[in-house]
């Protein structure tokens, strides 16, 4: 203990001799000249913060330490983590003031923007993966399905599964329930969650609607009960397999709405319409939509594997309508009908009747030939034979052209018939904005008409003339091809959901009678024609025929016109005895 004490004095005064020659030889050198690493601590240290004192406190010399510095001092991955962090965003090791807390805040704010802004759909992708992940995807589901109901008054219902498409930068949404129904129909459930959890199991298939396909079914289908503000209008409940949208926020910035474009697939369901009343004195103009901001305005829209069977009021039997594929292109909310009117090409059946249609297009190796000559040949999907294709293109329009036929069925025996042009027609195009000039080709088949005897429907006149109409298609029932024109004003599409809002529907029905009353008439009329040429050629042949017996035996004339003289002047004779 002593010899352990005595050591420590030792050094105590060895220390304190060496810090007064410092001292000495501090005051003999200037002020200038002093070393560096040889003072107290650092200038400004309380500008630091905690972490970075404690650092700054452990390196041998006092000038202001660098990054390198603090790497250098620094013990572990965390701490030299925590350097590089603060040098990144500030350059600097003090403490965060409130400039750079907003400049952090601006920056994260601003990228996280152009971010949503760019890739929409890669962050919406990215929240739901995470969702995902972290097994919320029922309640994000059902947040969006309550969200898209109470917006657009149409029960949605998502499956949990809402999956992103990384590879096609789509978001998808998988079994989707679209429903319509009266407000008494869904009162059974008593909550949303009863509601959300029955809709995911219902299948369309087992439909009330759907047990009465057949029509030698006697037994009336049990119609529910609704209250009478709640059966005049459509029902439908539909199941969608896919749905596959892309998002883009500057669209909805712009008003156009959140999607971009949609691909959806396999469409099955029913439409019943059997509760619709309505009444004769409406004006479809007035149920035309009103541009709101924020209606949808797609770029395109592809629609495959569509279903539906419809059910019309009256009795009527139910038939199907379904779509194979559908590349709508551009489809607007304000101008849907004719968005859809003018869709790159629809395949379909409408009640087991196939329809086709879609825009005309030019052969690319004969593009330009096809624009000088005004012909449109049409372009068929894999290999083609292009002399093939123009000689039937060409045989088409000239055999459709000299015999006056429908283009493509050069099988028809007679022309179509068609409606009588309107004079308004072709006055004052150039007064008028743009209009759409729709041709329309009906071919009835197998027709069959019928009117009664008495009715209080038709007056005596209407009668009359829809008579003659009823016989010529019950006598011509194996075609009675039609074609007429319609002009519409662009502005009666506007807004216009069905064909019945735009008019086109009074417009077709009209021409059609046109058609076949004229065709009628002018039937009519050539029969009268031919009954008055043929009577007016049997009276000239018998003047022709008297005069020439006159000419040849002029007796026989002389001996009757005295035999007729004769019987004349005994007549009063035989009147008076």
């Amino acid at each position: 203990m002593l010899s352990r004490a005595f050591h420590d004095s030792r050094l105590l005064r060895a220390d304190g001799f060496k810090n007064s020659s410092a001292h000495a030889k501090q005051k003999s050198t200037p002020e200038k000249s002093k070393p560096p690493g040889d003072s107290g601590p650092p200038p400004n240290l309380d500008n630091y913060p905690r972490f970075f004192r404690r650092l700054a406190q452990n390196l041998p010399h006092v000038r202001r330490p660098t990054r390198d510095d603090f790497l250098d001092a620094a013990s572990g991955v965390w701490e030299r983590m925590r350097v590089r962090y603060r040098w990144f965003f500030i350059r600097a090791f003090r403490k965060f003031n409130a400039d750079d807390i907003s400049a952090l805040v601006t920056w994260f704010l601003m990228s996280q923007g152009l971010w949503i802004l760019i890739g929409t759909t890669t962050f919406f992708s990215v929240i739901f993966a995470i969702a995902n992940s972290l097994r919320l995807q029922a309640t994000v589901a059902h947040a969006i399905s309550d969200y898209l109901t109470s917006e657009t008054g149409v029960t949605i219902v998502f499956e949990s599964a809402i999956v992103p498409k990384w590879k096609d930068s789509r978001i998808s949404f998988r079994n989707v329930y679209v429903t319509r129904r009266p407000p008494a129909s869904a009162s059974a459930s008593h909550s949303s969650d009863a509601a959300h959890r029955a809709a995911l199991g219902y299948d369309v298939s087992n439909h009330p609607a759907n047990h009465r396909i057949g029509e030698d079914e006697d037994e009336d289908l049990e119609q529910p009960e609704y209250s009478e503000e709640d059966t005049k209008w459509s029902m439908f409940d539909l199941n969608v397999d896919s749905i596959d949208v892309t998002l883009s926020l500057w669209r909805w910035l712009d008003g156009k709405g959140l999607v971009k474009d949609a691909v959806v697939k396999g469409v099955r369901g029913v439409l019943d319409r059997r509760l619709v009343e309505w009444s004769a004195d409406l004006d479809p103009a007035s149920f035309r939509h009103v541009n709101q901001p924020g209606d949808f305005e797609l770029d395109s829209l592809t629609l495959e594997d569509m279903l539906v069977t419809v059910y019309q009021p009256g009795g009527f039997r139910p038939y199907t309508f379904s779509i194979f594929r559908a590349d709508v292109g551009q489809l607007r909310k304000q101008w849907f009908f004719y968005d859809f009117m003018k869709a790159v090409g629809v395949v379909g059946q409408f009640d087991n009747y196939h329809d086709d249609g879609g825009r005309p297009h030019l052969m690319d190796h004969i593009g330009q030939a096809g624009r000088r000559a005004g012909h449109q040949v049409p372009s068929r999907g894999g290999e083609a034979d292009a002399l093939n294709a123009i000689l039937d293109a060409l045989t088409t329009t000239a055999a459709a052209v000299v015999s006056d036929r429908i283009p493509g069925q050069r099988a028809l025996a007679k022309p179509p018939l068609t409606a009588p042009e309107d004079d308004a027609e072709g006055e004052g195009d150039g007064e008028k904005g743009p209009q759409i000039l729709v041709d329309i080709d009906l071919r009835f088949r197998d027709l069959k008409a019928a009117v009664p005897m008495w009715t209080n429907d038709l007056t005596y006149s209407s009668a009359a003339l829809v008579r003659p109409i009823v016989a010529f298609m019950n006598a011509n029932r194996t075609l009675v091809p039609i074609h007429c024109r319609v002009i519409k004003d662009l502005h009666e599409f506007d807004g216009a959901w069905t064909m019945w809002e735009t008019g086109l529907m009074d417009d077709i029905s009209l021409k059609v009678y046109d058609a076949l009353a004229y065709h009628v008439t002018q039937a009519n009329f050539n029969h009268r024609i031919k009954t008055v040429s043929l009577w007016s050629l049997q009276m000239t042949a018998s003047a022709v025929l008297s005069a020439l017996r006159n000419m040849v035996d002029p007796v026989a004339v002389q001996l009757r016109d005295m035999y007729q003289d004769a019987t004349g002047d005994l007549k009063p004779m035989l009147a008076a005895a």
